[in-house]
């Protein structure tokens, strides 16, 4: 899959892991005002939610540092091999440019020799 897509998805998850953590602080305050039998039970239900909450966190924070690593890795390549291919063929069209500038400016100089 699309890295960049990846990244889409794990942004628009970012709102709905933060809508669950705001919901889990509700439940906590609503629960403070029940009766001491039914408030201990939900208190539980509430702590096995953010529980579970923290879990998916975490799992969501690896896959997206995960789908970051890959994303720079199609960027800027896969280690210092491929840095150096890249900074030898950039070194090959750069002399293969220079030196056809070299060979143009050689024929303005003979026309001009020419024409003077």
């Amino acid at each position: 899959e699309d890295p960049e897509k990846k990244l889409v998805q794990l942004r628009e998850c970012n709102g709905t892991l933060q809508q669950a953590k705001d919901l889990i602080k509700s439940m906590e305050v609503e629960v403070r005002s029940m009766d001491p039998g039914t408030k201990r039970e939900m208190m539980e239900k509430v702590g096995q939610y953010k529980k579970t909450l923290a879990s998916v966190q975490r799992d969501h924070a690896d896959t997206q540092k995960q789908a970051e690593e890959e994303q720079n890795t199609l960027l800027c390549g896969s280690g210092q091999n491929n840095y150096g291919e890249a900074t030898a063929d950039q070194r090959g069209r750069l002399v293969a440019a220079n030196e056809n500038l070299e060979r143009g400016t050689s024929r303005i100089r003979h026309a001009m020799e020419i024409v003077a």
